[in-house]
């Protein structure tokens, strides 16, 4: 646009010039007394082709030609000024019909730079082809926070107390205590919930481990899954909603052993065992799941060392082991009469039989 518009004024002045010169216009200054009326002479006589002219003819313009030096006028050449006009359209054409093209312009542009700087200024990035660009991937990340006890999530929660870095495409998992759940989008504020456990980016390869009460008995049940399909904002429930039922334990990814307690009971053998997560198939989210054990559970916790739990474990099985082989040994040993002093033997008495007479 700078180059046209910078023609576009030569030409408008070499137009004027041609004519103020070949004209001779400059001749009837002679006549003139003040340079205020020199001024309205040439002004007078170059309106007359401002039809043809780009501009308006304005006061620099007539200045401009009443500075033209004599030498200049002496040696002007009609011819000349008539092929460097030419030359002139040429080149307002040309920019004209390049503007319509930017581009195509802009690669010619840059072509020529590089024929002429090329050798001097060697090339020093590399053209390599790339993958396709997400917008997701390059979008603004903005500070999501968490408040745990009042139960609000958002870009507007001042006094969170976990945050996370979102960008307006990510959707976020909500998984609360009772196994409800949803996705939704980042939200300004947000009520999810005082009994949420979990908040977390949403990802469909991220593998979820759960364990739950499936009610009041405590039976437990434990299962793996990923959050792949569903409507946002949609409320889900992970287990049957019953009285009692809610997760134990939430966890993500692979490598997580647990120590599973018992309900103790009076004949119980083992108290606790270890359950490994890493054994579970991935299943739907609707899955039931396996049942973690036939007893009832009391907690669960993670172990990072399987060997010192299991060892564990098994001293608290033998002391258990050994406590009731005591007990039953106690029940079943007879119970030894305490022996008494021997009675004395009292003499017989023989009967008294009658004294038989003499002879």
């Amino acid at each position: 646009m700078l180059s046209l518009e910078q023609a576009r004024r030569k030409w408008h002045m070499r137009r004027m010039e041609m004519y103020f010169i070949g004209e001779k216009i400059y001749q009837k200054l002679e006549a003139c007394d003040s340079y205020e009326e020199a001024l309205e002479v040439v002004k007078k006589a170059v309106l007359q082709i401002e039809s043809v002219l780009p501009f308006p003819v304005e006061q620099a313009d007539i200045e401009k030609l009443l500075t033209l030096q004599i030498k200049r006028i002496s040696r002007y050449d009609q011819q000349e000024s008539q092929k460097e006009l030419d030359k002139l359209k040429v080149t307002i054409s040309s920019l004209n019909k390049s503007l319509k093209d930017i581009p195509l312009y802009t690669i010619k542009y840059l072509e020529k730079i590089k024929d002429k700087y090329g050798q001097d200024y060697p090339r020093r990035s590399k053209i390599k082809s790339f993958d396709e660009i997400r917008a997701q991937d390059v979008a603004e990340k903005q500070k999501v926070g968490w408040d745990r006890k009042e139960g609000f999530l958002g870009l507007n929660v001042k006094s969170a107390t976990t945050t996370f870095f979102c960008s307006a495409y990510d959707k976020m998992v909500v998984i609360r205590k009772d196994g409800s759940y949803q996705v939704i989008r980042v939200p300004e504020k947000q009520f999810i919930g005082k009994n949420a456990i979990c908040v977390e980016k949403l990802n469909s390869e991220t593998v979820h481990n759960v364990i739950y009460w499936e009610g009041a008995t405590r039976v437990c049940y434990a299962k793996r899954f990923r959050v792949e399909k569903f409507i946002m904002d949609r409320e889900y429930n992970l287990f049957p909603a019953k009285k009692g039922a809610k997760i134990l334990h939430l966890s993500q990814g692979e490598g997580i052993l647990l120590e599973v307690s018992f309900v103790p009971t009076p004949r119980i053998r083992k108290s606790n065992d270890i359950y490994i997560l890493d054994d579970l198939a991935i299943k739907g989210i609707q899955a039931r799941g396996n049942k973690v054990s036939s007893k009832s559970v009391q907690s669960v916790k993670v172990v990072t060392n399987k060997a010192h739990a299991e060892q564990e474990a098994l001293t608290i099985e033998k002391a258990h082991a050994e406590q009731e082989a005591l007990l039953t040994e106690e029940k079943t040993q007879p119970v030894q009469k305490a022996l008494l002093p021997e009675e004395k033997a009292q003499p017989v008495q023989k009967p008294l039989l009658p004294e038989e007479p003499e002879n």
